[in-house]
């Protein structure tokens, strides 16, 4: 006798080498009359019986999960309708209300930084100084050619001059042609100049000993230390004060 090590089935045939049920190689059992085989035989037809019943459950379970998945994706596509209408309709609602402006806040943060300004560009000094310089320059040239017109555009409008303050520039003109119409000679002489430029390089200060021999109708010389104030105005640098410093010397 042989008997499925796997199955328990047994067989008398003991030409069969393989069991008939799940083809497990089979045991040599040697016979004992008095042991009777108490398992359970599984026939080929309740193999296959099993065999079909646990396949249409899969099958089952499988369709099963099908719908499932099925109704959860139409149950997620009608809820986001659904939120899309009720964006929609929240739009237009929202498009009819009438708000009212919130209050500004008018109080200052004293906490707040302040803001920094700007860092100054740095003037050119030398140009500056060269500039204010060409400019007396012109102005002495213009006085000794006895050009009234060229002397008076080297001025501004208002002038410190001498001890009146803010006097006009006819004013200036008044006092300078006195000497133009006396005098058919006039010599000047400008030295040991300084130039300041001023914070912003829109003004400058100059200081300079002016030496003059003016004759004519009588004769006028001498040299002082004389200040002038100078503005940037159009290009040009022009004469806003103009005053003595020091009587140097006498003719």
């Amino acid at each position: 006798m042989k008997t499925c090590p796997s199955c328990g089935t047994s067989y008398t045939d003991n030409s069969l080498i393989f069991c008939l049920q799940d083809g497990t190689p089979l045991d040599r059992v040697d016979e004992v009359p008095t042991v009777v085989n108490t398992s359970p035989r599984v026939t080929a037809p309740q193999a296959k019986t099993s065999n079909a019943r646990t396949a249409a459950i899969a099958i089952a379970a499988t369709a099963f999960l099908m719908l499932a998945a099925f109704g959860l994706v139409a149950w997620l596509y009608v809820r986001s309708g659904r939120s899309r209408d009720e964006v929609s309709r929240n739009s237009v609602n929202s498009s009819n209300v009438v708000r009212t402006p919130e209050p500004v806040n008018t109080r200052v943060n004293a906490t707040a930084t302040p803001t920094k300004s700007p860092a100054p560009q740095p003037i050119d000094e030398g140009r500056i100084r060269d500039e204010v310089t060409d400019t007396l320059d012109d102005w002495r040239v213009a006085a000794e050619s006895l050009d009234l017109d060229a002397v008076m555009s080297h001025y501004a409008e208002r002038v410190d001059y001498y001890n009146r303050a803010g006097a006009a520039a006819t004013f200036v003109r008044e006092d300078k042609a006195k000497a133009f119409e006396r005098y058919d000679s006039m010599e000047v002489k400008l030295s040991n100049i300084s130039v300041k430029p001023g914070e912003t390089g829109e003004t400058a200060e100059a200081t300079v000993d002016k030496e003059w021999d003016f004759s004519g109708d009588g004769r006028s010389c001498g040299k002082v230390r004389q200040k002038l104030g100078l503005r940037q105005a159009a290009g040009r640098w022009l004469i806003v004060s103009e005053k003595d410093l020091k009587v140097l010397e006498r003719c």
